[in-house]
């Protein structure tokens, strides 16, 4: 019979990644000490897009095992998806520095990706910002464009002389 683990590897390569969540699952409760579980699992729930569950397992596997590229990646990954720059930065950067080792350099395209697509959504969300700022500002202006006229429309009014 197939160990927990690798029933989770099979089920992740045949991309039913909530039953590969639940295999690793299984198998961490028989080995809570194995950060690779805990990346593994982190990646299952990065296909489903749980990202707090990423970031709680990378976590872990940081933990675990400090050195880890691949946990400190999870991480700034789950932290990125979640909108957590500073947090999701920092984790980028751990990533990187341990991704100079030369036998990491697999990692160093994924990491640049990732930061790319973090600055990429600051950059977004800043412009949406500004956007909805203008629009604001269209909207005070065009107010104060209406009580000028309504103004000027009662001083006229009041000016016209009275029938009668």
């Amino acid at each position: 019979m197939a160990s927990s683990r690798d029933q989770g590897k099979a089920y992740f390569q045949r991309g039913k990644f909530s039953a590969a969540a639940d295999s690793y699952t299984e198998a961490i409760a028989m080995e809570p000490s194995d950060a690779a579980l805990f990346q593994n699992r982190a990646l299952c729930f990065q296909k489903l897009a749980r990202w707090q569950s990423v970031v709680d397992d990378a976590t872990k596997a940081a933990e675990l095992a400090p050195s880890s590229v691949k946990a400190h990646y999870l991480l700034a990954t789950g932290f990125s998806n979640l909108e957590k720059t500073a947090e999701a930065e920092r984790e980028f950067g751990v990533a990187e520095g341990l991704a100079a080792a030369p036998e990491n350099a697999q990692y160093r395209m994924s990491i640049q990706q990732g930061l790319h697509a973090l600055y990429a959504r600051q950059m977004e969300a800043e412009h949406h910002r500004e956007a909805d700022q203008d629009i604001e500002d269209m909207r005070v202006l065009e107010e104060m464009v209406r009580e000028r006229r309504d103004i000027e429309l009662a001083q006229r009014a009041s000016l016209q002389p009275e029938d009668g």
